[in-house]
């Protein structure tokens, strides 16, 4: 839910009328390439950023399940289960 563009609102009516023409340009464009329009290749730091993200994924389910475990012995150790 992040966000591509900001804008603020100027006094003038007709540069809101422009930026707001420029910001629907924009999102039309980024649509189009989503949709698979204009495909983009796959760069070396994206490549990067899906594999060490996988990584970062592990280790949080790692350490979850690490948590857990350390949760079910703490009650096993104090007479709780």
């Amino acid at each position: 839910m992040g966000t591509n563009h900001f804008i603020t609102k100027p006094e003038n009516p007709a540069e809101l009328e422009e930026r707001l023409r420029s910001l629907l340009k924009n999102l039309e464009e980024l649509s189009s390439i989503r949709r698979g329009v204009g495909k983009l290749d796959a760069t070396a730091v994206s490549a990067l950023n899906a594999s060490s993200d996988t990584v970062r994924k592990f280790y949080i389910w790692v350490g979850v399940i690490l948590a857990f475990g350390f949760l079910v012995g703490f009650a096993f150790y104090t007479g709780v289960l």
